[in-house]
């Protein structure tokens, strides 16, 4: 089988309308979400991406109280594998630990960062800004990512290695949703 590889380097504005477009044009149900090195980014883009592949439900608590929610109608489209690693933080991290935690992507790679948190920019002149930290994400049975980070279903250091193995789990594995 035949897997699609989409690279998301941030969450910044337009990642989940480009990632959107770029399935449409991927001729496979088999998706292969790299985020090694994502520092995170915007909040509204993670929920973005979270409406394209999480079931329909919960996805996601920030501080432990605010429940985001999928509106995902089309889950179970899609065979996903998600790489992460050492440097894959905040909302990279956010949405690898909730698609892990709701069955919806096997994780492979290396334990992530553990920052696990969002930010605001608070206050912005020519000179630069100042971002204040806004909020502590996690999953929605309350898994907690900052400090301890996500641990992949698979652990694997040697990322191009990752990269192969995620390939051949759609030549290996059935996917039950």
């Amino acid at each position: 089988m035949i897997a699609g590889y989409i690279k998301i380097n941030s969450f910044t504005k337009g990642t989940a309308l480009k990632t959107a477009q770029l399935l449409k044009r991927l001729h496979t149900n088999n998706i292969i979400i790299d985020l090694c090195d994502n520092p995170g980014g915007a909040h509204d883009e993670l929920m973005g991406l979270f409406n394209l592949f999480a079931p329909k439900g919960p996805v996601l608590k920030v501080n432990n109280s605010k429940t985001y929610f999928s509106e995902n109608k089309t889950f179970g489209k899609y065979n996903i594998v998600i790489i992460v690693n050492k440097n894959s933080a905040s909302a990279a991290e956010a949405f690898a630990a909730t698609m892990q935690e709701r069955g919806a992507a096997i994780i492979i790679g290396e334990k992530t960062y553990g920052k696990g948190t969002f930010s605001r920019l608070a206050e912005e002149n020519r000179r630069g800004g100042i971002v204040m930290s806004k909020g502590i994400y996690t999953t929605p049975s309350g898994r907690k990512i900052l400090g301890s980070g996500v641990t992949p279903d698979i652990g694997i250091t040697d990322m191009d290695k990752a990269a192969r193995i995620a390939d051949s789990l759609f030549c290996n594995t059935f996917f039950v949703k």
